[in-house]
């Protein structure tokens, strides 16, 4: 499942004319593991756990913060363009 979320992330960018994504399996299972500690332990931005301030280590010495920001908003688990997917179907 996470190889097809790579593989899908990264044709995405590329769909999009974007500058290539370049996620890995290992960066993928990185930004889990951020989300899970994230819920685990929540603070009000999510800036604050990188923030000087308010560093959380086992989030922020596993990737930096714009390159998680960067992973969170090219997630993507299709081909848009695979016309037999219905696309309207959020279920």
């Amino acid at each position: 499942m996470l190889d097809e979320i790579v593989e899908q992330s990264n044709l995405y960018t590329t769909q999009t004319n974007e500058r290539p994504l370049c996620l890995t399996k290992k960066e993928l299972d990185q930004v889990v593991g951020i989300l899970l500690w994230m819920g685990l332990v929540e603070m009000p931005d999510i800036k604050n756990y990188w923030s000087q301030r308010t560093r959380f280590s086992q989030i922020a010495d596993v990737m930096t913060r714009n390159r998680f920001t960067q992973l969170l908003s090219h997630l993507h688990f299709v081909d848009d363009t695979d016309e037999t997917i219905d696309l309207n179907d959020h279920l």
